[in-house]
């Protein structure tokens, strides 16, 4: 009995030592992981580097400061010009002028408009118009061209 003991324990670590001297060669089965993550993640930077983020590209230019007319303004005649402050960095402006407060009846969209003023004409008197701009800069990343509308509205009569 002693024998055959002996025996299947003799057979049993002849099989296994293979086994075990190559997990000793590679770090174990639990160091070999880590290994090749760390090989794998050295030679995807070589081949793929990070590119590093430019701020000011991801920085949204500020709304203009709308000039004049004024908020409630009552303008005679059926024309008049909008006028707002230039945006530092913009490449040019995105204006809207409309007959309810929504924008959803627009009168005029200039989507790349170039100027910091806008001569609206053909208006009808007794009306509210509502407008609004937005300072946009072409060379941002795409989800931070725009900046926020600024809004105003005046009277025609």
């Amino acid at each position: 009995m002693i024998r055959q003991l002996v025996s299947v324990l003799t057979l049993s670590s002849i099989m296994l030592a293979p086994a075990i001297s190559l997990a000793n060669e590679e770090g174990g089965a639990h160091g070999a992981a880590p290994a090749v993550e760390e090989k794998h993640s050295k030679t995807a930077t070589q081949f793929f580097p990070k590119k590093e983020a430019d701020k000011s590209m991801a920085t949204r230019p500020e709304a203009p400061e709308l000039l004049e007319p004024a908020f409630m303004t009552k303008v005679s005649g059926g024309s008049v010009t909008l006028k707002w402050k230039a945006v530092a960095g913009s490449t040019n402006y995105h204006f809207q002028l409309a007959t309810d407060p929504n924008f959803k009846w627009l009168v005029k969209d200039e989507a790349l408009f170039q100027g910091t003023s806008f001569q609206a004409s053909g208006l009808e008197a007794g009306k509210h118009y509502y407008w609004r701009v937005a300072a946009q800069k072409g060379t941002n990343d795409p989800a931070y061209t725009k900046s926020g509308f600024n809004k105003s509205m005046f009277e025609t009569h």
